[in-house]
């Protein structure tokens, strides 16, 4: 899963990295460590994975991989790197000619150093496969048939179309439904599954009004996860009443009610959003 870089985009990496067992940290040969690298570097690091990075586009004129190594070294002590994440394998690579190597010096013929590093490095799922499900939803998309889909990587047990199960909030049950569809991942493509197990990473069709950070749970024994921990915003917007001579003639929802609606319909998915009404009637 591709991560985007920027702090504005915190609430969106935050979630992403709660699904994942470990991250290839990649970085420019000639660019190398840019403040976004920095973000998302340290956003792992606090979550407690061990990074494989890899110093991209070796390829490119004027790179410079062993500096940029010594670099991205430099920034694991500012960050406040374990010693276990220290420990880190460094890859050399062009995504464009499709190779790799762990030798600056040398040039590779294929990407299998890269997933070798990957197999080697990175640690299986640290889930619990024989207990009673337990998931939390990280995301969601929609589907004109089935509804709400949410996505989520499973911690605990197994799931199974038909099965029913719970929805929990802060600790309580607030519904039981049957799961209606699940479908898993083989690369980019989704696949309809008859049962997913502890570490699958899947999409699940099964309740209607699901917020990020809900848990989907066993019905005989509810199950409870931390809550996703979300950056504070990076900026802040206040709207007011538009009084310009031009008001209106672009757009097709120009109101404030039309506004404030759509704030908060995304406020259910993106977390990483605050929505506060002022008691001013012009904002």
């Amino acid at each position: 899963m591709d991560t985007p870089g920027h702090a504005d985009f915190s609430g969106e990496v935050e979630r992403t990295l709660t699904l994942v067992d470990g991250v290839l940290l990649v970085v420019d040969a000639f660019d190398g460590p840019m403040p976004q690298t920095r973000f998302v570097l340290n956003k792992a690091l606090r979550m407690g994975l061990r990074p494989v990075v890899v110093i991209n586009k070796i390829d490119r004129p004027g790179a410079r991989p062993i500096d940029v190594q010594n670099e991205v070294f430099s920034l694991f002590i500012e960050l406040g790197a374990t010693d276990a994440q220290m420990d880190y394998p460094v890859v050399f690579a062009s995504a464009k000619k499709g190779i790799a190597s762990l030798d600056p010096t040398k040039e590779g013929t294929d990407l299998i150093p890269l997933f070798d590093t990957i197999i080697n490095h990175v640690p299986p799922p640290d889930v619990d496969e024989t207990g009673p499900f337990l998931m939390q939803v990280t995301s969601f998309e929609y589907d004109s048939y089935l509804g709400q889909i949410a996505l989520g990587k499973i911690v605990r047990g197994s799931v199974s179309s038909g099965e029913t199960i719970a929805r929990v909030v802060d600790g309580a049950l607030v519904e039981k439904n049957k799961v209606k569809k699940i479908l898993s991942f083989e690369g980019l493509k989704r696949v309809e599954v008859p049962k997913a197990k502890a570490g699958d990473i899947i999409l699940i069709a099964v309740f209607e009004d699901l917020r990020i950070g809900d848990i989907l749970s066993d019905v005989t024994e509810l199950g409870s996860l931390p809550p996703i921990e979300i950056g504070e915003p990076t900026i802040s917007l206040e709207f007011i009443v538009n009084n310009s001579p031009f008001c209106g003639q672009e757009g097709k929802f120009v109101t404030s009610r039309n506004l404030r609606d759509r704030l908060m319909k995304e406020i259910r998915t993106n977390v990483a959003l605050r929505v506060e009404e002022t008691d001013s009637p012009d904002a």
